[in-house]
């Protein structure tokens, strides 16, 4: 670690994230991702996918970082401030 600062663990949360989502939040997410990792942090990802199967986390590593993707719908009445899926998948 650089200055002697501890070693952090940090989590990234994001409503979608690249490459199967390239906008301006997902990729400031993605940049500050991979600097807090080049800084000796570990890092991970936590984001929904509208591709992943439904109640699984699927994990994938891109650009070196580790991502843990879960079920999220476009659907308009499916978007809620709590779902009980993605809660269970982030603990």
């Amino acid at each position: 670690m650089k200055n002697g600062n501890k070693k952090k663990k940090i989590i990234f949360c994001t409503n979608f994230y690249p490459p199967n989502f390239v906008g301006g939040a997902e990729l400031i997410a993605h940049y500050h991702a991979k600097i807090m990792k080049q800084l000796g942090n570990d890092i991970i990802i936590f984001t929904g996918d509208p591709q992943a199967p439904l109640n699984i986390l699927k994990k994938d590593i891109y650009e070196g970082l580790t991502i843990y993707r879960t079920y999220i719908s476009y659907e308009l009445d499916s978007i809620n401030f709590t779902n009980k899926n993605i809660e269970e998948n982030f603990k």
